[in-house]
């Protein structure tokens, strides 16, 4: 009776433990591993074994940082099963990554939580840091700033709640004339959509009036056409400057 009371506290629990084979994935990939599950001291049922990609964030918010805690995405593993003491079950996993959603940049992270969900009991969990990086388009796409001489505005990578901020400043290519460029880039199966919002030191901010859904015909780059991250560039420049020309 006495590890029974004190199982339900933790003490004497089953305990999970997940390893990966690679914490590092590409958005729209998989990661793989493999829960462990180790019996207490006395028998348990296990209701349900499942995982969460866990995001946190900060972000500019006027004087003062806003923060973002948000559970992206959930895999059940596995559901009702008796773990016995000293019991040792392992079961393969994977984990596919969202396609369209924020990367691990500035001060946005990740990490995924294990967790076994035990009745009246403290529920035993296990976390593990992954990193989602672009996939090699969106990679291609920010070399062709830094190709273009645009440099990461502080705060670069950092998630609001709503969207990544991508935020520019210009070193050479049109310095004279821009302050800043915001990048809203949609991530799809057979390609990468770009919106912009465009910041000149003579007139502000100025965009098409469009929402960003349509206004990623500024650059549509789809996977089959994409050469290298000089090609891309070269797009970038000719449609900021004609968006430049238009308003001026």
């Amino acid at each position: 009776m006495l590890k029974e009371l004190m199982a339900t506290i933790g003490i004497g629990s089953a305990k999970v433990t997940l390893d990966l084979a690679n914490p590092t994935v590409e958005s729209g990939g998989t990661l793989e591993g493999i829960i462990k599950i180790k019996g207490g001291s006395v028998e348990q049922v296990v209701e349900k074994v499942y995982i969460n990609l866990m995001l946190n964030s900060a972000y500019g918010l006027g004087s003062r940082t806003g923060h973002v805690n948000r559970n992206i995405s959930t895999v059940s593993v596995l559901d009702k099963v008796t773990i016995m003491p000293e019991q040792e079950v392992s079961i393969p996993v994977q984990f596919k990554i969202p396609l369209n959603m924020p990367i691990s940049k500035g001060r946005t992270k990740f990490y995924l939580l294990a967790v076994l969900d035990i009745n009246q009991v403290i529920n035993p969990k296990d976390s593990v840091p992954v990193t989602i990086i672009p996939n090699r388009y969106m990679k291609m796409v920010f070399e062709a700033f830094s190709t273009l001489g645009f440099k990461e505005k502080s705060g670069f990578g950092d998630y609001n709640g709503r969207y990544q901020e991508y935020a520019y400043i210009p070193t050479t290519f049109m310095a004279q004339e821009l302050d800043e460029i915001e990048l809203f880039p949609f991530i799809r199966e057979q390609e990468i959509s770009i919106a912009m919002n465009i910041f000149t030191k003579t007139w502000g901010f100025f965009s098409s009036d469009k929402d960003l859904e349509e206004r990623c015909e500024q650059l549509r780059l789809p996977y089959k056409q994409i050469i290298s991250s000089s090609q891309i560039a070269e797009m970038l420049k000719e449609i900021i400057q004609h968006e430049y020309r238009a308003c001026s």
